[in-house]
């Protein structure tokens, strides 16, 4: 977080957040040089100053400049800003509604699932089933985007777990939407009777994936680790890919949290 100026640095911070460890990102990030407003991760600079914020009007301020982002367009990273927005929790309205809609008409098939994400945050009438209907496209970003909104807005429906059985038994194991696909099903706990093969396939792409499939990886994979699982991620810590380092640290730290968590609990019991 303090070495990288990338969206390498932009993941490390969110996990951090997601650890506990805001005040800590909070330091790092008030001293992030202007420059920063700049760059061509931006973006993802504004939505972890978002995530940190500690007023409603501070929050706002930086949602503001994702949308700001969005809505205009000439930026070069629109897709960035929506994407932010949505996983910010932010529901689009009015003149931004509007040019949501118009990107989930007009854009690249791949590109409309970012639309699509934000018009289901908005609880836009047909936006899930877009998506859900996405996951059996040709295009391989489609598939990959859908699955990963889907797994970030947490719809348990019958539609969406039926759709990505039937896209993770269709998606070949060596394609990019593969561990998105695996991911979405497991969160969402699709089919039961599935749960431990899909997690042995999804241990495996954490074990020798590239390190951006790892990143996707860790976050369904780490909700159900312990202590035991501690040593398997450590050598990970040592790796040249900076994403698979954050992968592997996010893991223990969210492990170290449960364990002391249950102690808590434990101490506090009768």
């Amino acid at each position: 977080m303090t070495q990288e100026r990338s969206w390498k640095q932009v993941h490390a911070a969110e996990a951090l957040i997601a650890v506990g460890e805001s005040v800590a990102v909070r330091t790092v990030f008030a001293n992030e040089p202007e420059a920063a407003d700049l760059a061509d991760y931006r973006i993802g600079i504004w939505r972890v100053r978002a995530a940190i914020a500690l007023s409603r009007p501070e929050r706002k301020q930086w949602l503001n400049k994702i949308e700001a982002a969005f809505c205009d367009p000439r930026s070069p990273d629109r897709l960035d800003a929506i994407e932010s927005l949505s996983k910010l929790g932010f529901a689009v309205s009015g003149e931004t509604l509007a040019k949501v809609r118009q990107l989930a008409a007009t854009a690249p098939e791949g590109d409309k699932l970012f639309a699509l994400w934000a018009l289901a945050k908005a609880e836009e009438p047909g936006a899930i089933e877009r998506i859900i209907a996405a996951l059996d496209s040709t295009d391989i970003f489609a598939r990959q985007r859908a699955a990963y909104a889907l797994r970030w807005l947490h719809v348990e429906s019958m539609p969406v777990k039926q759709g990505l059985v039937r896209a993770v038994q269709a998606e070949p194991v060596d394609t990019y939407p593969y561990v998105y696909l695996l991911s979405a099903a497991l969160v969402l706990d699709a089919d039961p009777s599935q749960r431990g093969l899909w997690r042995g396939k999804l241990e495996k792409v954490l074990a020798t994936g590239p390190a951006s499939a790892r990143f996707e990886a860790i976050q369904c994979l780490m909700t159900g680790y312990g202590r035991a699982d501690v040593p398997r991620l450590a050598p990970m810590l040592q790796d040249g890919e900076t994403d698979t380092r954050i992968s592997a640290a996010w893991g223990i730290l969210s492990i170290q949290n449960r364990e002391q968590g249950l102690k808590t609990e434990a101490r506090r019991a009768p």
